[in-house]
C-alpha cells in the first residue's frame, strides 16, 4: 500500500489506520474490510470526485432500498488457486463457502443494477459480475444445508445408498435377533450390537471365544472382552464394504465435477469477489457517515471548516472546529495555552483533508476543501533512542523530508515548531521555515508559542495569527480557534490554578521583562474583549432564535386554523351529502306509497322530477359550500309576483343567473300552458333541474308521456316535461348544448394531491369531479403519490361512494402505477 499524498510518518501522526479500522467495522466481508484497510487518497481531482460520486450514490440506492446483505461471503483467491491445478478436487465445505459468495455476488448483481441511469456507479459494481445463478445451483444441489452430500446428488449415489441403508438394516436385525438366542446368551459379555472398524459385532466373553464362530476386529482394554464379528453376517458386511467403497467413489466424481465448474467460473468468481468487496466497503462508509452525521465536502479554495469534529474523540470531549481562510492567506500561526486544543486542531484539519481526498465524508457542519497534492504533519514527540535523534533533530528530520517533496499547493502541519532547542534559535528556524514553505506555494498550519513568531506572523505578508481561546475569568481553555489575533501561553495562570505556590507565580512574574508584560497584559485585555463580544453574539443569537421560533409558531397556528376551516367545511359538504341522500331515500319511500296502482310510465316520470330536484339541491349546495372564507352571501333579488326569485354572485352576468332554492327546496317550473307545448326534434331546451341547455332527441306531443328525452352535455337523459323549456340556443352552441353558466375551461385530465392532507385532498378532488363532469371527461387521473398509502386508501373508499364514478383503478407503470388512480366517470 503506497500513499502517494501522505508519508507514512503523517499517516501515523493523523491516526488514519485506526479510522479507517472504525470504518471497517461496519463492513460485513473479510473482504470489505481488507479493502478499506488499504484505502490510501488520491491528488487526482477528478479521481477524488469519482469517489465521492460513487460513495453519494451507494449511499442514495440504500436509502431507497436498504442495504444489501453481504454476509457470509468469503475471500476465494486461495481456493480459485487450488482449484486450477490438475486434478484438484475441493472439499464440500470450500465448495459451499464458493457458493454463498456466489449467491451473495448474485443478489448484489440484482440490487446495484436495478436502475443504471439513476445510479450509474452502483451498476458500473453490478456490470463486475457475471450471471451466477447456474453455477449455484450445480454446488447447492450436491449438499443438503448441514454440508452433507445429498443422497440425490446423482442417479447412482441414489442406488448405492438405498442399498446401503437395507443391508446395514438386515445386518442389524440378524445380530440382534443373534444376542437373544439363550444358547449364546453365557458367551456374550452384553446382549447388543456394536461397530468396531466399521464392522457390525457382539462384545464374546474372552474365556468363551470358541463358542461364537466368526473374525475378531477388537479387545476390550483388559482382554476380557472380544469383539466378534459373526460367521453369518461376514459376506453381507463384505457387501457393505464393497458398496461403501463405490460410494465414496462417486462422492469424489461429484466433487471433481463441481470443482470443474468453479475451474471454469474462475475468472467471474474473482471479478465478483472484487465487487463484493467495493460495494460492502461502500457500504460500511455509508454506515459510519450516518453514525457520524459526516458528509462530502465542497470541492474548492481557500479551505473552509465550519463545526468540524475529530473523527475518533468522542464529541462531549471535543468542542468543534470553525477554520476559514481567505485567498490570501498562506500560513496561520497558532497560540494559546497546553492543553488548549492546538494539537488536536491540526490533527483534525489533516485527516479531513486526508479523508477527503480518500473519498471519504467528513464529520462537519459544512466544509469546502481543495485537493492537496501532499499532505505533511509533524505532530507529537518523534524522540527515537534507537535512532539516537533527540525530539528536536526528530521533527528537522520530518521537516527535510517534507522541503524535498512539496508542490505547489500542498498542505503542511507543523506542531510546536522551534521547540526542544534554545528558544531564541528556535524562533529563528521557525521562521526561516514559513518562509520557505510559503515561498513552495504550501499551506502552513503552526503551534508554537514563541513571541517571535507572533510577531513575525503580525507583519508578514500571507501569514496571520490565531488562538485557542482561553477564558479569562474561570481560567480554562474553551478549545475554540480564533483567527486573527494572537493568543497567550497563559502558563502563569494555569501554574497557579493547579496549585502552584502564589509566592512563586508572583516571582515569576516579576522575571519577565517589561515588554513581556506589556504584551502579556494587551493579549489578557484582548481577550476579555473578545469574550465579551462573543458572550453578547450568543446573547443576540439566542434573542434571534427566539424570535423565529414565534414566528414559526404563528405560522403553524394559522395552517392549523385553515387546516380546522377545511375539515369543518368537509364536514358540511359530508352532512349535506348525508341529508341528501336521507331525502332521496324518503322520497323514494313516499313516491312508491303515494303511486302505488299508477301505471309504471308514471311512476317512473315521477322518479325523474324527483331526482332532478335532488341534483338541483346538490348543485345549490356544493356553489355555497365553495363560497371563498369571509365572502358575503350572494344578493337576492325579489321577482315580479308571479316572477322566480334569481340567486347573483359578484361575477355572474345575467347569462349566469341560476334558479333560487328556498327553505322548501328547489322550485320546480310552473305547470301550464307553456308545459303543454309541443317540442321537435332538434329543439334546444333549457333542463331546469341542471341549469343546461339541452337538445331534444324526438318529438313530444301533449298527448305522448309525461317525459322529454333530451341530449344534455353528451348525456341521455329523460326528464319530466315541466323541467324543460324552449330556449334559443346561442351563437356559440357547439352540438346543440350550452351550459346556461360560464363552465371552466381547459380542465386538465390530471390532478396533482403531493403535500395535501386526507381531508384537503378529498374537498379539492370533489370539486374537480364535478368540473370534469361538467366539461365532458369521461376519465382522469388522480395523482397522489406512494408514501405512506394512507391517502390511496381514503381516496379510494371515497370514490367507491360517488354516484357519478363509474369505476376507478391503479394506473399502469407507464403513468405512474401504484401512485396514480385513472377514474372513469359517468352517470
Amino acid at each position: 500500500m503506497t500513499d502517494r499524498v501522505a508519508l507514512p510518518s503523517t499517516r501515523r501522526v493523523l491516526e488514519v489506520d485506526r479510522l479507517l479500522g472504525s470504518i471497517a467495522a461496519h463492513a460485513q466481508t473479510m473482504m470489505g474490510r481488507a479493502l478499506l484497510a488499504e484505502l490510501t487518497a488520491s491528488a487526482e481531482e477528478a479521481e477524488v470526485r469519482r469517489r465521492h460520486e460513487e460513495a453519494a450514490q451507494v449511499a442514495a440506492l440504500t436509502a431507497t432500498a436498504g442495504f444489501a446483505g453481504l454476509a457470509g461471503a468469503a475471500p476465494l483467491a486461495e481456493l480459485l488457486v487450488r482449484a486450477s491445478a490438475p486434478g484438484a478436487i475441493l472439499e464440500p465445505e470450500q465448495l459451499r463457502r464458493v457458493a454463498v459468495t456466489a449467491r451473495v455476488a448474485e443478489a448484489l448483481r440484482r440490487r446495484f443494477g436495478q436502475d443504471r441511469e439513476r445510479w450509474p456507479a452502483a451498476a458500473a459494481i453490478a456490470a463486475m459480475i457475471a450471471p451466477l445463478g447456474p453455477l449455484v445451483e450445480q454446488i447447492e444441489g450436491l449438499f443438503t444445508p448441514a454440508g452433507e452430500m445429498r443422497d440425490d446428488a446423482s442417479p447412482e449415489l441414489r442406488r448405492l445408498r438405498t442399498r446401503l441403508r437395507r443391508l446395514r438394516a438386515s445386518v442389524r436385525q440378524r445380530l440382534e435377533r443373534l444376542v437373544q438366542e439363550a444358547q449364546l446368551r453365557p458367551a456374550l459379555r452384553e446382549k447388543l450390537v456394536t461397530e468396531r472398524r466399521g464392522r457390525f459385532v457382539v462384545p464374546v466373553r474372552a474365556d468363551q471365544r470358541e463358542r461364537v464362530a466368526g473374525i475378531v476386529h477388537d479387545a476390550s482394554a483388559s482382554r476380557q472382552t472380544l469383539f466378534v464379528e459373526p460367521q453369518e453376517v461376514v459376506g453381507s458386511q463384505n457387501e457393505i464394504a464393497e458398496l461403501e467403497g463405490r460410494e465414496r467413489e462417486e462422492v469424489q466424481r461429484l466433487l471433481a465435477a463441481a470443482t470443474g465448474h468453479v475451474r471454469a467460473a474462475a475468472e467471474a468468481l474473482r471479478r465478483s469477489e472484487k465487487a463484493v468487496a467495493r460495494a460492502d466497503a461502500l457500504q460500511a462508509v455509508v454506515r459510519w457517515a450516518q453514525t457520524q452525521e459526516a458528509a462530502a465536502a465542497q470541492p474548492g479554495r481557500p479551505p473552509r471548516l465550519a463545526g468540524a469534529r475529530h473523527p475518533l474523540l468522542a464529541r462531549e470531549r471535543f468542542v468543534p472546529l470553525d477554520l476559514a481562510l481567505d485567498e490570501d492567506t498562506r500560513a496561520i500561526v497558532i497560540t494559546g495555552p497546553n492543553t488548549g486544543g492546538k494539537t488536536v486542531a491540526l490533527k483534525t484539519v489533516g485527516l479531513l483533508a486526508w479523508m477527503n481526498q480518500a473519498g471519504l465524508p467528513v464529520p462537519a457542519a459544512s466544509a469546502r476543501l481543495p485537493v492537496y497534492p501532499r499532505i505533511h504533519a509533524d505532530i507529537g514527540d518523534e524522540q527515537s533512542l534507537e535512532a539516537s535523534l533527540s525530539t528536536f533533530s526528530g521533527h528537522i528530520a520530518h521537516i527535510v523530508e517534507f522541503l524535498g517533496d512539496c508542490p505547489d499547493g500542498s498542505l503542511v502541519l507543523l506542531d510546536e515548531l522551534g521547540t526542544g532547542t534554545d528558544p531564541t534559535e528556535g524562533a529563528a528556524l521557525a521562521i526561516a521555515l514559513l518562509e520557505r514553505f510559503v515561498r513552495l506555494g504550501a499551506t502552513v498550519l503552526a503551534s508554537t508559542h514563541h513571541d517571535a513568531l507572533k510577531a513575525y506572523a503580525h507583519r508578514a505578508e500571507g501569514v496571520v495569527n490565531a488562538a485557542m481561546e482561553f477564558d479569562p475569568r474561570s481560567l480554562r481553555p474553551t478549545y475554540r480557534m480564533r483567527v486573527g489575533r494572537p493568543g497567550r501561553s497563559n502558563a502563569l495562570e494555569i501554574a497557579r490554578r493547579v496549585g502552584l505556590d502564589r509566592r512563586l507565580v508572583a516571582r515569576a512574574r516579576s522575571l519577565l521583562d517589561g515588554d513581556t508584560v506589556r504584551l502579556d497584559e494587551i493579549l489578557r485585555t484582548l481577550e476579555r474583549e473578545a469574550h465579551d463580544a462573543t458572550r453578547e453574539r450568543q446573547r443576540l443569537r439566542a434573542a434571534e432564535e427566539r424570535i423565529e421560533r414565534l414566528e414559526r409558531e404563528l405560522r403553524d397556528r394559522e395552517r392549523q386554523r385553515a387546516r380546522e376551516h377545511d375539515d369543518a367545511l368537509q364536514s358540511m359538504r359530508a352532512a349535506l351529502e348525508k341529508e341528501l341522500a336521507r331525502i332521496r331515500r324518503e322520497g323514494e319511500r313516499l313516491l312508491e306509497k303515494l303511486l302505488a296502482g299508477v301505471p309504471r310510465r308514471t311512476v317512473a316520470d315521477q322518479r325523474a322530477r324527483w331526482a332532478a330536484q335532488v341534483g338541483k339541491l346538490r348543485v345549490e349546495g356544493r356553489r355555497r359550500l365553495q363560497q371563498p372564507r369571509g365572502a358575503p352571501a350572494a344578493d337576492r333579488r325579489v321577482a315580479p309576483a308571479g316572477g322566480r326569485a334569481m340567486a347573483t354572485g359578484g361575477e355572474r352576468g345575467a347569462g349566469d343567473a341560476r334558479p333560487a332554492t328556498g327553505a322548501a327546496g328547489p322550485e320546480l317550473p310552473a305547470a301550464g300552458a307553456a308545459a303543454q307545448q309541443p317540442l321537435a326534434r332538434g329543439q334546444t331546451v333549457l333542463v331546469h333541474p341542471f341549469g343546461l341547455n339541452g337538445v331534444v332527441l324526438r318529438d313530444w306531443r301533449p298527448d305522448d308521456d309525461a317525459t322529454v328525452e333530451v341530449d344534455v352535455a353528451g348525456k341521455r337523459l329523460r326528464v319530466g316535461r315541466e323541467a324543460v323549456t324552449p330556449a334559443a340556443a346561442p351563437a356559440g352552441r357547439r352540438g346543440g348544448v350550452v351550459a346556461r353558466h360560464r363552465p371552466r375551461r381547459h380542465i386538465a385530465a390530471e390532478i396533482d394531491l403531493h403535500g395535501l392532507t386526507v381531508q384537503e385532498a378529498l374537498a379539492r378532488v370533489d370539486r374537480y369531479l364535478d368540473d370534469a363532469l361538467l366539461a365532458g371527461l369521461s376519465t382522469v387521473r388522480l395523482v397522489h403519490g406512494i408514501g405512506s398509502g394512507r391517502l390511496r386508501e381514503a381516496l379510494h373508499a371515497w370514490l367507491a361512494r360517488r354516484p357519478h364514478v363509474r369505476a376507478f383503478e391503479l394506473a399502469p407503470p407507464e403513468r405512474g402505477g401504484a401512485g396514480a388512480t385513472l377514474v372513469r366517470l359517468g352517470d
